[in-house]
């Protein structure tokens, strides 16, 4: 929990001091926040500009009216290749290890999780997609996002 309020502080100061996208954030194109349709779930992710070459989001799953998942995500974009650590409902991070990227794309893999592997997100048109699997591409769970802000 600690980790969701220290992501969810430093989305707030970022968005309240009208930080700019650092000049080499290579994912500023899905900067904001996201949501898939209304159903009986929906995921929303937010995500602000780095800060110190680090940048944080936040992904909140409601199922009935009931949050049922919480993530924090935090992506050191400092090197050459970005570095991501992924904690779920306050357990500990996952990393995964920037594997390809296009101006719109960026993969992350992790070939010693057991689930999941691999990590995509990119975008088309005014969509934000993200999918896991497996690395061979199997157990594939897919999500496309609108942005709401």
């Amino acid at each position: 929990m600690r980790f969701l309020l220290a992501g969810a502080a430093a989305l707030s100061l970022a968005a309240s001091t009208g930080w700019a996208a650092e000049p080499t954030d290579p994912l500023a194109w899905y900067d904001g926040t996201w949501c898939t349709p209304v159903g009986p779930r929906q995921i929303c992710e937010r995500w602000g500009p780095p800060m110190a070459g680090l940048k944080v989001g936040t992904s909140q799953a409601v199922k009935d009216g009931k949050t049922v998942e919480i993530e924090l995500v935090t992506i050191d974009i400092s090197g050459p290749r970005a570095q991501v650590q992924v904690s779920i409902n306050g357990r500990p991070p996952i990393p995964f290890a920037e594997t390809a990227r296009t101006a719109t794309s960026m993969t992350f893999e992790n070939p010693n999780h057991d689930y999941p592997q691999r990590i995509r997100y990119w975008r088309e048109g005014e969509l934000l997609k993200a999918e896991i699997s497996m690395l061979d591409g199997s157990r594939a769970n897919g999500w496309s996002y609108t942005r709401v802000q």
